[in-house]
């Protein structure tokens, strides 16, 4: 009832405090409520109840005329509460059903071009150690081969992931105040995204295992290969299937995890809650240079050693610590703020 009151709060909004007004906020109230009552009596779950409440007593310019307002709330089709992002309440953005449904659904559709891109990330190398296990096991290659069937595929790779990268990440760049600043989430648009989580969260937690799965057989091979006599094309190959295997596993944790950080985004959950967002920019900021370094950082050691198959190693590595300096960042804001 709650999220019902909050939501008939909301309706009312926008209109004048006369009798009639709360007479007919009253009695949409109590209709409400029995409605409510009703269909948990019928066995229905509470957030399947209040979406029915909503959907059935939700349009007030319907209700209008029954409840002895119409003349109030006649004229031209007033806007509903919340109809736009700009509407504010206490200096603070408040965000309402359609907006938080494309921010989700954008989310979901540019997790999976932004996973292409990261798996094309991890798998650039690919080529270059196929070359290599030839060159050493079987026949030798020339320069020009080794850069032709290499080199060129492991740039056009990045290229074509960075690409992917800007383009779509792009797309969700409006929504970015969501990370950033606190907002107000309407009634009906926090049931509708409680809602989806509870649908979407076994699957995602089943995808992320399955991720870590694939992260932990993707080494067997090269366990073997390091305790083995199989020559240097085994060992090489061996790198190859653990790349390719971590480039799912890491396609697996973004589609089924960006979706699960929309909601907690939307929800303002964890790190994203509005007491925690100043923090939030200070670890933005810091994101951006950090991962160019660490980028710039592999792309150097691996093409000064041309030992790839090691170098990958910097990227959990970088994982690692920039989780420590994130947890520095907050420390310092929490500091500032007790200042």
């Amino acid at each position: 009832m709650e999220v019902i009151t909050s939501y008939l709060e909301n309706l009312f909004l926008n209109l004048p405090r006369t009798p009639e007004v709360l007479r007919a906020k009253e009695e949409l109230a109590h209709m409400m409520e029995d409605k409510y009552n009703e269909l948990i009596a019928e066995n229905k779950k509470p957030n399947e109840a209040i979406g029915i409440v909503i959907s059935e007593f939700g349009d007030l310019e319907e209700l209008a005329d029954e409840l002895g307002i119409g003349a109030i709330y006649g004229g031209p089709k007033q806007a509903a509460p919340f109809s736009v992002d700009e509407t504010k309440e206490n200096n603070r953005r408040v965000v309402n059903l359609n907006t938080a449904e494309k921010y989700l659904s954008y989310t979901r559709s540019v997790s999976k071009w932004i996973a292409a891109g990261v798996m094309l990330c991890i798998c650039s190398p690919v080529f270059l150690l196929i070359c290599a296990g030839i060159d050493g096991q079987f026949k030798r290659l020339s320069d020009f081969t080794i850069i032709a069937a290499g080199v060129v595929p492991l740039l056009l790779m990045i290229a074509v992931a960075v690409f992917l990268f800007i383009y779509f990440g792009s797309k969700l760049e409006q929504f970015e105040f969501l990370k950033k600043e606190p907002f107000v989430l309407t009634p009906d648009a926090e049931h509708k995204i409680q809602q989806t989580e509870t649908e979407i969260r076994p699957k995602s937690i089943t995808g992320i295992a399955a991720g870590v799965v694939l992260c932990i057989i993707s080494v067997i091979p090269t366990l073997i290969a390091s305790g083995s006599s199989w020559g240097n094309a085994y060992a090489v190959f061996s790198v190859v299937y653990l790349l390719l295997l971590i480039s799912i596993a890491v396609a697996c944790f973004i589609i089924c995890g960006m979706p699960l950080e929309c909601i907690k985004i939307l929800l303002q959950k964890e790190e994203y809650e509005a007491s925690r967002k100043k923090g939030r920019k200070i670890i933005d900021s810091v994101a951006g240079i950090y991962w160019l370094l660490v980028t710039a950082v592999y792309l150097f050691w691996s093409f000064t050693s041309t030992n790839w198959e090691h170098t990958w190693i910097i990227w959990p590595i970088a994982g690692v610590v920039f989780g420590a300096i994130a947890v520095l960042c907050q420390a310092i804001e929490k500091w500032r703020s007790v200042e």
